[in-house]
């Protein structure tokens, strides 16, 4: 993950105009490094310093994410636009931008305050003779500027509080003063690395952490080898917990495949080898999440959990095995999950096939709960394996039949009877339970499918 800083003209458009519009596109940039930045560095889940230029109070003003990668800037072709250039065209764009989202507004941090701490002494942004609206951000810039801003923020949460509480108790003279722990917990921001951040269960998590104001760093070797967590050094040192999802992972059809089973190996061996030791180094809380199937000796994704799990617990890390998890959206593939696979169905066949008669049984869990329960878990830094599932044993036809009959589709069941795993149950997170039914976890995964092939539509985006 890397970081930066952009600038921006308040008076066109400033910290309070991305509130408002949450996304927008980083356009208008006219500088070759500027630029190349942007097209070439970037990534997605990317976070940014947002800065207020050209006005009567310069400075940091807020953080932003970057949410879609370097794509043609529309503005060049826009003969009404001050960013015109008649020497672009569509098949060779010569601007590009990205999309970034709005994260927080904070207070202003002005030059003369950056220039203050010794560590921001060489920020590109304060080098005189700077111009460039689109700079990058060290490791440490970037912990030196946001523990400037957890710090600032204690006192207004502080302010806050004393005025609810004056209000709450029908009192002007007198307030609520926090106690030393609650504002030492107030000082500090948590933020989060999670190791496989872009797939079907880390993106979720993200939002969920961003949601209860932590912050969510992005790693994913989707987003570039840059971030091959089999291979790369991680920068901890600024990290308060980290969360343990890179796998090679996929439903039925991709676990068992027998001619994968080496590749499976080498790579979830490659992970363990060059995550754990660094976590071991760090001493960096983490959570490690397994899977039902670590009790199974039949595949190489069960045993290598089940060794990961042995070396959290040598680590002192937290473990929870995670059954069969649905609610997010997962295209169709070799590797998507059964519930993934029924909705896809659904939606673009017009028909549920099973490969089994469905009699199998097996427990799910959906993605919000499942992401408050590895918080949790991790917040309580949980010893023992504990199950994250809905405890409810549930036959696969009870689930294509709800899917069906919220889509309107008939159900083509297969000949072949499936199995039913006997996998002891290690027990419950502690203060965590499953909120979410089922039907209503499917209802909600039917109509997030619907938006999804909504927006692609309106993209002219295949689904296939």
């Amino acid at each position: 993950m890397k970081h930066w800083l952009l600038k921006s003209e308040p008076s066109s458009y400033g910290i309070d105009d991305l509130a408002r519009d949450r996304v927008t596109a980083w356009s208008g940039v006219r500088n070759y490094q500027a630029r190349n930045f942007m097209r070439d560095e970037m990534r997605t889940g990317d976070r940014a310093l947002f800065y207020h230029s050209s006005c009567d109070e310069p400075g940091i003003a807020g953080i932003v994410e970057v949410c879609k990668p370097a794509y043609s800037d529309e503005t060049q072709f826009d003969r009404t636009s001050r960013y015109y250039d008649a020497g672009a065209t569509r098949d060779e764009p010569r601007w590009f931008n990205v999309d970034v989202k709005f994260v927080e507004k904070t207070r202003v941090v002005g030059p003369a305050e950056l220039r203050g701490k010794k560590a921001l002494r060489k920020m590109q942004v304060l080098q005189r003779g700077n111009r460039l609206s689109v700079t990058p951000v060290t490791a440490a810039e970037w912990g030196a500027v946001t523990r400037m801003l957890s710090r600032s923020q204690v006192i207004a949460q502080s302010d806050h509080d004393s005025r609810i509480h004056a209000r709450i108790s029908g009192s002007t003279s007198t307030v609520s003063v926090p106690s030393a722990k609650t504002e030492r917990t107030r000082q500090i921001m948590i933020t989060n690395l999670v190791i496989g951040s872009d797939g079907f269960v880390g993106m979720p998590l993200c939002r969920y952490l961003e949601d209860r104001g932590e912050r969510a760093l992005h790693f994913d070797i989707k987003r570039g080898t840059h971030e091959d967590a089999r291979v790369v050094q991680m920068d901890l040192g600024t990290i308060d917990r980290v969360y343990f999802l890179a796998w090679e992972v996929g439903g039925a059809k991709y676990l068992y495949r027998g001619d994968i089973q080496f590749a499976q190996l080498d790579s979830n061996l490659r992970l363990m080898l060059n995550v754990f030791p660094q976590l071991q180094k760090a001493r960096t809380p983490f959570l490690f999440v397994s899977s039902q199937l670590a009790e199974e000796s039949d595949t190489v994704y069960g045993i290598t959990k089940r060794l990961g799990e042995v070396w959290t617990r040598l680590l002192g890390g937290v473990r929870v095995r995670l059954w069969n998890v649905y609610g997010a959206y997962e295209r169709s593939s070799e590797r998507s999950h059964v519930v993934a696979d029924f909705v896809w169905q659904a939606l673009h066949s017009g028909e549920i096939r099973i490969l089994t008669t469905g009699e199998e049984l097996r427990q799910f869990v959906f993605i919000d709960d499942a992401c408050r329960a590895f918080h949790e878990a991790l917040q309580q830094r949980l010893g023992g394996v504990y199950d994250v599932t809905s405890f409810e044993w549930v036959p696969v036809r009870r689930v294509a039949d709800v899917i069906a009959e919220l889509t309107g589709v008939k159900v083509v069941p297969g000949e072949r009877r499936g199995s039913t795993p006997i996998t002891p149950m290690c027990g419950k997170v502690p203060n965590w339970t499953s909120r979410v039914a089922l039907e209503d976890g499917l209802a909600r995964t039917v109509a997030l499918y619907r938006e999804y092939d909504r927006h692609a539509a309106g993209q002219g985006i295949s689904r296939v």
